[in-house]
């Protein structure tokens, strides 16, 4: 446990209480006598919400207010429905806060500590706890508006199938998540490994060698992003034929009589133009989604073979998993010879995860940074070099 003595000199903030014993409540966490805390810490209260987080927010809150500028209509016009539309709204507006208190109520309280053996979170009387030898990968998720600050998310994968599922356990707003990480996987933190700026052959556990590097070729655009850049491009047609039909709706309502700087025709204007709007933000978002994020996505995406693991960074999302973990991989084509590597990865009563997804025609989502490698020119020599001289696995493609 030589790393204990080091990590402060790694850069983990005194808000965190390291050493070689961390004062903690044993009994609530209930440790074995012989089990040794090697760091304890608590989730950053108040850190950012995560943009999709935002989104959601914007979103809700957005249709509350047209369903009460809707509700104002009808009371104005002496209509029925007004009492609907209010109780809607309202729902609405609450689920725009709640979502953006949620969040904060899941992480702001929990505390994390790492054993020589298990992994524990705990908040209050609520405990999940993980076998560290169980753990088949992990997946750290930046914060892109505060320095040295993320989610920590450990994943123990079983095998793939009908029945297949992962267990999880996320350890949210951690402070210096990466040298957090090199505890749990029993290496020293490195000093400035915390600094999500820094390329990732930088921030290797000390001693690793860097034996193969890649990123994505080629259009980084496939099927399933080309079907989200066309289900947002009807959404913006949809959009502009909903504003065509107010257009002349309003018009009607001007030959009939009705004022122009009247508070039934402002009320009708408001809502209308809030709905075309907000159907025209989210085609035009999907249509981004799909094919210019997909874009920066790949050039963001880095592949590096080490000596020890394999790590993939896409965006403020790096995956590692360590080499014995990958017992087999497939090759699926991506177009213009190149290749989807699927790995296929050690669990504790099986293999499992991800090559399930190389069965399927239409690839698994990026953004949740899987392990697979997509639209690799050189795959065969990525697969000499992780298995050595083993038999090739197999190409379920052909």
């Amino acid at each position: 446990m030589g790393f204990l003595s080091r990590s402060r000199d790694a850069g983990l903030d005194s808000d965190y209480s390291m050493g070689v014993t961390p004062e903690i409540d044993r009994g609530a966490y209930g440790l074995w006598p012989s089990e040794q805390v090697l760091w304890h810490g608590r989730a950053v209260g108040g850190a950012p919400l995560d943009s999709r987080v935002r989104v959601a927010a914007v979103s809700f809150a957005m249709l509350g207010v047209i369903a009460a500028l809707f509700a104002a209509l009808l009371y104005v016009a002496e209509l029925p429905g007004t009492r609907d539309l209010v109780s809607l709204g309202a729902l609405l507006l609450a689920f725009s806060v709640g979502s953006v208190l949620l969040p904060h109520w899941l992480s702001d309280g929990l505390e994390y500590v790492v054993t020589d053996s298990r992994v524990f979170t705990r908040r209050g009387r609520h405990m999940r706890q993980m076998e560290r030898a169980d753990i088949t990968f992990g997946r750290l998720r930046w914060s892109t508006s505060m320095p040295r600050l993320g989610d920590l998310e450990l994943v123990i994968a079983v095998p793939f199938g009908p029945l297949s599922r992962k267990q999880k356990l996320t350890l949210r707003a951690v402070r210096d998540p990466e040298s957090v990480f090199a505890i749990i996987r029993g290496h020293a933190p490195r000093p400035g490994a915390d600094d999500r700026e820094l390329p990732l052959v930088e921030r290797l556990d000390p001693g690793e060698e860097v034996i193969w590097g890649g990123r994505p070729t080629g259009r980084a655009i496939g099927w399933r992003e080309l079907a989200t850049a066309a289900l947002g491009l009807l959404g913006c047609v949809l959009a502009f034929a909903y504003a065509h039909a107010v257009f002349f709706a309003l018009a009607d309502l001007e030959r009939i009589g009705l004022p122009v700087r009247s508070w039934t025709w402002v009320l009708f204007f408001l809502p209308v133009t809030l709905s075309f709007l907000s159907i025209l933000g989210v085609g035009a978002w999907l249509v981004w989604w799909g094919l210019f994020r997909a874009r920066m996505l790949a050039i963001e995406t880095d592949y590096v073979l080490t000596d020890r693991r394999l790590l993939i960074r896409r965006g403020p999302v790096e995956f590692s998993v360590e080499r014995k973990r990958i017992v087999d991989a497939a090759l699926t084509p991506a177009g213009e010879g190149r290749y989807n590597v699927f790995l296929m990865l050690d669990a504790p009563r099986g293999h499992a995860l991800a090559i399930g997804g190389a069965l399927s025609r239409v690839a698994p989502p990026r953004d949740a940074v899987a392990p697979v490698l997509y639209a690799l020119g050189d795959a065969e020599r990525l697969l000499n070099l992780m298995f050595g001289e083993q038999p090739r696995p197999s190409d379920p493609g052909q």
